[in-house]
């Protein structure tokens, strides 16, 4: 199969996956209780509508793409051989951070998991050395979201259970 076609089923997959997380997300979740705050419906509904966006795209990024009769892709100036390549010890640090995310939220919660994420990220798959820049970005992401998310919008934020700043 060609990389042409590999998107376009990719694309179409995905597009139906986000119609059906859209359409599973509109009516199993309920809404905000007033038109004024932000309900549980919210955060899922935008990732499909994301998803939904990004599969469109591809689909059409995929479908303008030149295409010989041969069976096979004329490579373009942008597609060459580093763009091509998975890197799968990028893609397996991304996963193991998420996860590692995802535990320490629930163990020390959001106020203390996520400066440390945010430090591991910016030290480890960005390589920013800066003191002044790691400990910037942590904190001040920390405490943004945390301002935003809890306290202008009332959006509960996750408290640990080894650890509860609340």
């Amino acid at each position: 199969m060609t990389d042409r076609l590999n998107d376009m089923i990719f694309g179409g997959l995905m597009l139906g996956f986000g119609l059906i997380w859209t359409w599973l997300v509109w009516s199993t979740i309920p809404p905000a209780f007033d038109s004024t705050s932000v309900g549980p419906r919210a955060f899922p509904l935008g990732f499909g509508f994301i998803l939904i966006g990004l599969s469109m795209v591809l689909l059409v990024h995929s479908a303008a793409r030149e295409h010989d009769n041969s069976g096979l892709d004329v490579p373009t100036e942008a597609d060459t051989s580093l763009t091509r390549r998975i890197r799968w010890g990028a893609m397996i640090l991304v996963l193991v951070e998420t996860c590692a995310y995802g535990f320490l939220l629930e163990k020390i919660g959001f106020l203390l998991a996520t400066p440390l994420v945010v430090l591991a990220i910016m030290a480890i798959n960005l390589r920013i050395r800066s003191l002044r820049l790691l400990a910037g970005m942590s904190i001040g992401l920390t405490l943004g979201c945390w301002l935003i998310f809890q306290k202008l919008m009332g959006i509960y934020l996750a408290g640990g259970s080894w650890i509860n700043l609340w």
